[in-house]
């Protein structure tokens, strides 16, 4: 049975309240570069409803984070360059005075990385790109920080065919992180980008030690 009714009902103990502020820059340096910078910054607070809708609730969360980023681009002729960074912030604060439950956790991860293409002519392009990655968190539940760092390298070829239609990419990949190093991948695929059809063939990537 379906009860339909238009009786308008409210959550007690439900505030919501969120502010933030996002600015996106792009500046042409000259013809052959270019600068973005991105900035996304926000911060939330929630009373987080009781169980039980005649007791005032006394839980609460505030979460805040704040995004950072840079793009520059550089092209010349058969050359293109591109670093980026960035700078991400997270931060949790929740707190329950009747349950006495106070928690904080702090979270922040930068990352850098460069990729660079070469064509050799129309149809062949080289590829070489490296990545930097350090995440970083904080908890008062654990007594200290835990962090994680990772570097990564790859290279590859691309080729294609029958005016672009056909294409075929073969890379190498390695990484390192903080806690020894990955065995070195690498993978071959072959997309047809055909108008009437695009399907991928990937040949699965073989691990060396």
């Amino acid at each position: 049975m379906l009860f339909v009714t238009n009786v308008k009902m409210n959550l007690n103990h439900a505030r919501y309240n969120f502010d933030g502020i996002l600015q996106e820059l792009k500046f042409k340096i000259s013809s052959k570069q270019i600068l973005s910078v991105n900035a996304w910054i926000n911060k939330n607070e929630r009373q987080i409803p009781s169980y039980n809708f005649y007791q005032t609730n006394k839980t609460w969360q505030w979460d805040a984070s704040a995004r950072l980023s840079a793009n520059w681009t550089y092209v010349n002729n058969k050359f293109r360059t591109v670093i980026k960074s960035a700078y991400l912030q997270d931060k949790i604060i929740y707190n329950d005075s009747v349950s006495e439950i106070f928690s904080k956790a702090i979270s922040k991860n930068i990352i850098a990385e460069n990729e660079n293409y070469y064509s050799l002519n129309k149809n062949i392009e080289l590829i070489f790109g490296v990545n930097y990655t350090s995440s970083k968190g904080i908890s008062s539940n654990y007594n200290k920080q835990k962090q994680f760092d990772k570097i990564a390298a790859q290279s590859g070829i691309k080729f294609s065919f029958f005016n672009h239609r056909w294409l075929n990419f073969t890379s190498v990949r390695a990484e390192k992180i903080s806690t020894g190093a990955l065995p070195i991948t690498s993978n071959l695929s072959q997309p047809d980008t055909s108008q009437n059809l695009s399907l991928t063939y990937v040949i699965l990537p073989f691990e060396s030690a």
